[in-house]
């Protein structure tokens, strides 16, 4: 989601999910020549978040 992106509200007023469930906010370190290149990406929260996604659904598939 880009900057100008706006989250719908719902009828109290309160954001709605963007993927439809709650989120949680995980951190994670990383070495920092990795970190400098993250930072240069124009939308890093969402290309983090949808690598995110897609690694749990495959480690989700293998466990099963």
């Amino acid at each position: 989601m880009s900057k100008s992106d706006t989250l719908n509200r719902s009828t109290q007023g309160t954001f709605i999910p963007k993927y439809g469930k709650a989120m949680k906010t995980i951190g994670v370190r990383v070495p920092t020549d990795v970190a400098e290149k993250l930072e240069l990406l124009p939308n890093k929260t969402e290309y983090l978040r949808q690598l995110l996604i897609e690694a749990s659904q495959k480690v989700g598939t293998e466990l099963n």
